[in-house]
């Protein structure tokens, strides 16, 4: 996808750099020239410097063909004129960072189709961590009702060489929880999770699931057999 992100602080930059990882072409607009040399040495991402509110500027980072614009400043303003400007161009999703409540409604009216509060993210990524280190959250959906998680299958783990089918019906599966796809440690493969899919150990498994079924699942897919 070709995704452009406006500001190059540290939410910006850390999200140009993940974007970056995973093949996206990515361009990233800041004021400040420090800010932009900054992250294109650090990602080598496209840089420009220049305002997020100048469509001159927004031209040339190329909004008249991106997939996906992020407004990721500090100022709610900014960002809102940000996503407008991106709507008049007809970018298909537009995604916002909110830094106070009291914008809300001004950002979904100009358009924005996903609506980030950047201290409740890391509360509760860090939350989530203290709790559950051997989790990591992929994704929020349903309005934050649920969440894609990722977690690494462990080696004697009580699932090793189990289908999926067998996984869910066990007694101690919850039931709002779902398997999505895997990543295979010895074929480095991506694939779609179905029923008679065998989990192996160092497998990475994908899956949506509520957060109070979170502890359940967790004890069950990182559970290990006595020796």
């Amino acid at each position: 996808m070709f995704i452009i992100i406006a500001g190059a602080g540290l939410v910006g930059s850390n999200l140009a750099k993940n974007l970056m990882l995973e093949k996206h072409d990515v361009v990233i607009i800041d004021k400040n020239q420090d800010k932009c040399d900054t992250v294109f040495a650090d990602t080598g991402v496209i840089a420009i410097t220049g305002s997020i509110t100048s469509v001159d500027i927004l031209k040339e980072a190329g909004i008249e063909k991106a997939d996906v614009v992020v407004a990721a400043t500090e100022n709610d303003a900014s960002n809102i004129v940000f996503a407008i400007l991106s709507k008049t161009y007809n970018v298909p999703y537009i995604i916002g960072r909110i830094n106070h409540p009291d914008y809300e409604k001004s950002y979904k009216a100009a358009g924005v189709n996903t609506l980030l509060n950047e201290n409740e993210i890391l509360v509760n990524q860090m939350l989530l961590k203290i709790h559950y280190p051997e989790l990591t959250r992929v994704a929020s959906i349903g309005g934050r009702q649920g969440n894609i998680y990722k977690l690494t299958v462990p080696k004697n783990g009580i699932i090793v060489g189990k289908t999926i089918k067998e996984i869910v019906q066990r007694a101690d599966f919850p039931k709002e929880c779902l398997f999505m796809s895997k990543i295979s440690y010895k074929t480095k493969e991506f694939a779609i999770i179905h029923g008679d899919n065998i989990l192996e150990s160092n497998d990475e498994v994908f899956f949506i699931a509520r957060l109070k079924v979170i502890g359940a699942i967790t004890k069950l897919l990182t559970n290990t057999k006595k020796e």
